[in-house]
């Protein structure tokens, strides 16, 4: 809304500044504004290929868009987990339903055959709901709750994979920063989750709702041979030196 208010004082006034879009989310899974008033901006960022392909779906040029992605920093090595117990974490808000979609987590948890923790950390509108369903179905020693914690990666002293069983996203930092620690993600393939997860060398992927197949990506997992390296170098184009010269470059052809 913003963008077409911007659009039309330049127009009155007779003004010289350029307009930028920069969505952080779908334009299909929000119900915030009107997403043509976007398309009042002279270029677009984007931080994934999925709200990219959105943009060209309402007509918008792909020369006047530019994937940036988003940056993340490196960071010290996690160990990978060398025990028989799986080991994951959820970071996020806590919902059932809608955006994370924990229910299928929560499915997959309750479903794996062998020792499994799952460390959940963050708070939203389900965290009594969840708390019930783990009651519900004994999982107390499956799940760590942590609630808001400022740095959770400082809790996490071993781990096989971050998890995300989300509906959509636009380009979870979460992953970002679990990668950059050398840690494998788990993902559900929301639009655009492959910005990010590089089957079999940063991670493994599932169709939403699909448990047998969620079930089948935590034994890979925890199965992975892995390369610690490998899986940081995968978002090369993420880490802050590269993202920020992208950035100028863009910067200079406004």
């Amino acid at each position: 809304n913003l963008i077409k208010l911007g659009y039309k004082i330049r127009k009155i006034f007779n003004k010289k500044y350029k307009i930028v879009s920069w969505i952080h989310f779908s334009l299909n899974n929000q119900d915030m504004f009107d997403p043509n008033n976007i398309k009042y901006a002279d270029r677009h960022w984007t931080i994934s290929t999925a709200i990219k392909n959105e943009l060209e779906d309402l007509g918008i040029s792909s020369e006047e868009i530019d994937l940036i992605y988003n940056p993340v920093n490196h960071n010290t090595l996690i160990t990978k987990n060398n025990s028989d117990t799986l080991k994951l974490a959820y970071i996020g808000r806590m919902q059932i339903t809608g955006q994370k979609n924990l229910s299928d987590l929560l499915e997959g948890i309750r479903q794996y055959k062998g020792k499994i923790r799952v460390d959940f950390f963050g708070t939203g509108k389900d965290d009594l709901l969840i708390k019930e369903y783990i009651e519900k179905y004994n999982l107390e020693k499956k799940i760590i709750w942590h609630g808001w914690v400022k740095n959770p990666w400082d809790k996490l002293k071993e781990l096989d994979a971050t998890i995300l069983t989300s509906n959509y996203e636009g380009l979870p930092m979460v992953f970002l920063e679990s990668i950059s620690r050398g840690i494998p993600v788990i993902s559900s393939k929301f639009l655009g989750y492959t910005d990010v997860v590089k089957e079999n060398i940063n991670g493994y992927s599932y169709n939403v709702g699909n448990i047998q197949e969620l079930l089948n990506c935590m034994v890979n997992i925890k199965n992975m041979d892995y390369n610690s390296s490998k899986i940081q170098e995968s978002i090369s184009q993420c880490y802050s030196e590269n993202y920020l010269e992208k950035l100028e470059l863009i910067l200079k052809k406004i």
